[in-house]
């Protein structure tokens, strides 16, 4: 199915009118889709939003999700709306969709993805990456849950261009057909057990980033971390492990101030 039969014409339910909410929303209409945002704040919470949104000619509603959403092919949903809140499990009881807005924007992704996950330093690596990628000539976009929404600047990456992109568990949860063609877990310690109920949903959720990747891909982690380097990942992937240590089963290790890739030296460090 294509990007626009994906998109056109359908009613496209999107869940929170924070800023990757709105960004779905534009991105959906820019397209021909019918989005409709609603949220549970109120008014008042929401002036800067309402604004975008009456600007965009998008429909919304606040106070609460009506069952408008309910006749909608499909719901996107914002990362920090639970997914137990009684309206997604009505869409779920009547077979309706859920997709996070990384998976949607992902369909509209001319480029090559780069997605990074993981406890600690996501953002930090992100940031590094987009770095070498720029200073090396690249069209790169960061975005994510760091800068812009995915779904606000996907529509700006050319074919050429390389989306380095924050992902975060929550978004993790709802994706379907997500696929980067280079995956990142850093590391994996627990966290946000409160939303997962425990460590190991927390780690099957961030292990989704890679699900649909196959052997044109590639799945880089962490040696040094106990979870990612003792845990049998499922992966179709080609995985690489790295190593801050000189780890002689690690793909990349640091030597002596300098990195290495397989027994090659690649650059000083220091």
């Amino acid at each position: 199915m294509t990007t626009e039969q994906r998109i056109k014409d359908r009613n496209i339910g999107i869940i929170g009118m924070a800023r990757s909410g709105i960004a779905a929303a534009v991105l959906a209409e820019s397209i021909g889709g019918k989005p409709f945002v609603s949220d549970s704040k109120s008014a008042d919470l929401l002036a800067t939003e309402i604004e975008r949104l009456n600007t965009a000619g998008i429909p919304y509603e606040f106070d609460g999700h009506s069952e408008r959403l309910l006749a909608s092919d499909y719901l996107v949903v914002s990362p920090g709306v639970p997914l137990t809140i009684p309206i997604l499990k009505e869409a779920r009881e009547k077979g309706i969709p859920v997709f996070s807005e990384i998976e949607f924007a992902s369909w509209c992704c001319k480029g090559k993805i780069i997605a990074i996950t993981g406890s600690n330093g996501k953002t930090t690596t992100t940031t590094l990456i987009g770095e070498i990628f720029a200073t090396a000539g690249f069209d790169t976009y960061v975005c994510g849950n760091i800068g812009f929404p995915f779904a606000e600047i996907v529509s700006k990456i050319p074919e050429k261009g390389i989306a380095i992109v924050e992902v975060s568990n929550f978004q993790l949860e709802t994706i379907s057909d997500f696929k980067p063609d280079a995956a990142l877990i850093l590391n994996l310690t627990p966290d946000h057990l409160d939303r997962h109920g425990s460590f190991e949903n927390y780690i099957k959720a961030k292990l989704r980033i890679t699900e649909n990747q196959d052997q044109s891909d590639y799945l880089v982690l962490n040696f040094d971390d106990k979870v990612t380097s003792e845990q049998k990942i499922e992966s179709n992937a080609d995985i690489h492990y790295f190593s801050t240590g000189t780890n002689a089963k690690a793909d990349t290790t640091v030597l002596e101030e300098s990195l290495f890739y397989r027994g090659e030296k690649i650059i000083d460090t220091a």
